[in-house]
């Protein structure tokens, strides 16, 4: 029954709509993201024409040429796909008289207008595939179901996820891509369901033609008028180490020129997502890719070119993007083909470190499932660290993929430690590196010549190699962490610049104080290997250097506070001086529980004020993972006498004074007449230095505190057999 009303439903679903199919381009422009439409508008004046790979140049030509009076430039693309860039007195009457002449030719697959988001900006064109991830209670039969129904194919099943399938319109669909997707989604059956956009990707380069030969980003000796030491302090990182050739370090790009002389050796075989061949060599001049290499892991100490910031380190090179032909400044990529370089390179690559100098002007989910896949899986578990830019718009929002919470986003600093005037910031930014007048590899097109086959480049693509190559640094000294792991030493450890206000407790934030135009700080390699060598390679946490703040005092009805005391240091937020990153409370005893915030903790009774004690354990976790064993510890549970104590104020400088007050079931009673109690308060060294007991009764007793050095004391409340047990600040 219930297949049969999926049935009905999905046939009612395809009718209604084939009353407003339309082949070219739906009127309603969306497609869902995480079940939300997100919009788009067409270009006036580029359309994206995708030829069958056996289509001649000339039938390419006859197509083309109906535009001769309107083209202004035509750029290739690889994979049978043009650009066409129209004048900009094109009339729409007349793009969309050529979309509808030739949509029906059989030697186009498929041709659309350029999408554009809600800020305008260009984020690509539709073809012929989309993509969708199938629900855990839906099968391969009701998937098939929906294909037939719709005239649409099923391209093949996604090898690194078996919920994933590609599929794709034809003439005889019933809509486009756009319009299928959103069709499959709308019939429930799938977690998303995407076109595979031809992207264009904006690699955020910012070219300029300054020629001194110096690597201020390593070390700032103020060449370009900076602040000396406004660099990421390599030298003094590459006395620790200058990495490891089995940590590799996946470059995400269009390619990297391997027989450059300055790369030799450190280029290992990758993997081409564009055409799935290894062949990784970039087409035509751009050299971005070489560019972002050279950062990581040029070869050092050769007596010429550059050094990397990894330079023993090896780099693997995932072709995802196209330059296109004739229009410089454009690359594109298949959603489809970003998401396999993702997987080739934690799958088959192994890599350790995944760096993505480039930014699309959408979310896309294939993407993000993707990237959630290299942080789990990738490593054997231990998970890829994932690196990302914020781009190049000095605006307020981070793009994607570095706006993925799981990837470290990363702004641009320059010379004089601020924030580079083109970086974008906000929440979200996790850390800056340097990224202007930055110097490496350049493409040897006419000749390798160690003086001019190098240039300056400007950018975050170019600020995020330098964390990329410091995540493969750490895990050269420890390749047991995790990718989390790496992430928060390197935000820890960054320098506090820009002459910003950092603040605490940022939500999403959790490695430090932040700020948005510099996230963490500016990356600190050095600091982030002594933070690694220092506390990443110990074998164990000793419990034994652990005490409770709060263990052997009363818990109650208001709770009991607990802290940890580790080597003397006290632990109350993270980070620390002891590297703590984690800590875990029980209690094992029926009349009180335990409840966690952070790495602190409250004790509560289970059952109101019962007497005796309690016995609780706590133990530690380090920034590499290792556990403590348990640190067992009591605590005294308040009796039903009535009545508790209040003491105030905490801290106090002159007074301190005790009260004793109904408890929350008595608060209507008199207390009885016979309350009669003692107080001791008592130094570090467990000397009492103030005591005394009320008189005749009375419900209230003070102290003077003027004269006590200050620090932590503690308050002894003794009552007939009871005794409570706090803490109290003494300062001026």
């Amino acid at each position: 029954m219930r297949k049969l009303l999926i049935s009905l439903f999905l046939g009612t679903v395809i009718a209604l709509f084939l009353l407003n199919a339309q082949y070219s381009i739906a009127q309603d422009l969306s497609s869902y993201y995480q079940g939300k439409k997100q919009f788009y508008q067409t270009s006036e004046n580029k359309i994206v024409v995708r030829f069958r790979k056996e289509a001649t140049v000339s039938v390419k030509n006859q197509i083309l040429h109906s535009l001769v009076n309107e083209k202004e430039q035509v750029g290739e693309a690889g994979n049978g796909i043009s650009i066409i860039v129209l004048k900009n007195n094109t009339s729409k009457e007349k793009i969309q008289h050529f979309i509808k002449e030739y949509k029906n030719n059989d030697e186009v697959i498929s041709i659309s207008p350029i999408l554009l988001n809600q800020k305008s900006e260009e984020i690509g064109a539709l073809t012929e595939q989309f993509i969708v991830r199938l629900k855990t209670n839906t099968n391969i039969t009701q998937l098939q179901r929906l294909v037939t129904q719709t005239r649409t194919q099923i391209v093949e099943q996604y090898k690194y996820d078996k919920q994933t399938y590609i599929l794709a319109v034809n003439k005889n669909s019933q809509g486009n891509a756009l319009e299928m997707a959103n069709l499959f989604y709308e019939s429930g059956l799938f977690e998303w369901s995407e076109p595979d956009f031809l992207l264009f990707i904006d690699k955020g380069c910012i070219p300029n033609d300054v020629s001194f030969n110096q690597q201020w980003y390593l070390r700032n000796t103020q060449q370009f008028g900076g602040i000396t030491d406004a660099d990421i302090d390599a030298e003094q990182a590459w006395c620790i180490t200058t990495g490891s050739s089995s940590i590799k370090v996946a470059v995400l790009d269009d390619g990297i020129q391997s027989n450059h002389p300055d790369l030799l050796g450190n280029i290992l075989l990758g993997y081409n997502a564009t055409n799935g061949t290894n062949n990784t060599e970039p087409a035509g001049s751009e050299p971005h890719g070489t560019f972002v290499a050279g950062i990581i892991a040029a070869r050092a100490n050769n007596q010429e070119g550059i050094a990397g910031i990894a330079y023993n380190n090896r780099v693997v090179p995932i072709k995802v993007l196209t330059a296109v032909t004739n229009l410089d400044t454009m690359s594109t990529a298949f959603g489809s083909a970003l998401v396999a370089g993702i997987d080739w390179a934690w799958h088959q690559g192994g890599v350790d470190v995944m760096n993505m100098s480039f930014r699309i002007g959408i979310n896309i989910q294939n993407i993000e499932t993707a990237i959630q896949r290299a942080i789990t899986q990738g490593r054997g578990g231990k998970g890829c660290v994932m690196v990302g830019i914020t781009h190049n718009q000095n605006r307020n929002g981070i793009s994607f993929p570095a706006s993925n919470p799981n990837m470290i986003a990363v702004g641009a600093s320059n010379p004089f430690d601020e924030k580079a005037s083109f970086s974008n910031y906000g929440l979200g930014i996790d850390i800056v590196a340097p990224g202007e007048q930055m110097f490496s590899t350049d493409l040897t097109l006419q000749g390798y010549n160690q003086f001019s086959n190098y240039d300056f480049q400007s950018g975050t693509s170019f600020a995020s190699p330098l964390v990329a190559g410091t995540a493969a640094l750490i895990l050269s000294l420890n390749p047991n962490l995790t990718q989390s792991q790496v992430r928060r030493i390197i935000e820890l450890t960054a320098e506090k610049k820009g002459g910003n206000v950092y603040q605490s407790n940022v939500p999403g934030q959790p490695n430090g104080t932040w700020n948005q135009f510099m996230g963490h700080g500016r990356l600190d390699t050095h600091q982030a290997l002594l933070y690694t060598q220092n506390y990443c390679l110990p074998t164990s946490v000793s419990s034994s250097l652990i005490s409770v703040s709060g263990q052997g005092m009363t818990v109650t009805q208001s709770g009991l506070n607990l802290a940890v005391i580790y080597n003397g240091s006290f632990i109350s937020s993270t980070p620390n001086s002891q590297n703590i990153d984690q800590v875990e409370w029980q209690s094992l005893s029926s009349s009180v529980y335990v409840s966690q915030s952070g790495i602190t903790a409250t004790a509560y009774l289970t059952n109101g004020c019962v007497g005796g004690i309690a016995n609780m354990r706590v133990r530690v976790r380090n920034i590499c993972g290792l556990w403590s064993d348990w640190r067992m510890f009591t605590v005294n549970v308040c009796s039903n006498s009535g009545f508790r104590f209040v003491y105030s104020p905490n801290p106090t400088s002159e007074v301190l004074t005790i009260t004793a007050v109904p408890t929350e079931e008595n608060k209507n009673l008199t207390i009885a007449a016979e309350v009669d109690f003692e107080v001791k308060l008592i130094d570090q060294d467990g000397k009492v230095v103030r005591e005394g007991k009320n008189q005749n009764k009375e419900k209230k007793l003070s102290f003077d505190v003027k004269g006590l050095k200050e620090g932590t004391y503690y308050l002894h409340i003794l009552y007939g057999k009871e005794i409570e047990k706090h803490q109290v600040l003494v300062g001026k």
